[in-house]
């Protein structure tokens, strides 16, 4: 008896963002594969908030002209050899 396996589609970066532009579900890109997330839940929420709160303490100490912010940002993450 043979057996088959599903082969994933694999997709580079600009046809993941067309892909999912107007999709409301979250996802990301690894390896090529576009992977469903998880909503944060309220103890993520609380970190996030807390360490948020303490870059933008530090930021305003220094009189730093940046900004933290607690959204949801699409990061494109590259390796530099």
């Amino acid at each position: 008896m043979e057996s088959t396996a599903r082969e994933i589609p694999r997709y580079t970066a600009g046809e993941y963002f067309k892909l999912t532009e107007s999709r409301e579900e979250r996802t990301e890109l690894l390896g090529g594969e576009i992977v469903a997330m998880a909503s944060p839940n309220e103890q993520h929420q609380d970190i996030v908030l807390g360490i948020g709160s303490e870059i933008r303490t530090y930021i305003k100490s220094q009189n730093g002209s940046c900004k933290a912010m607690a959204t949801i940002l699409f990061i494109k993450l590259c390796l530099v050899e």
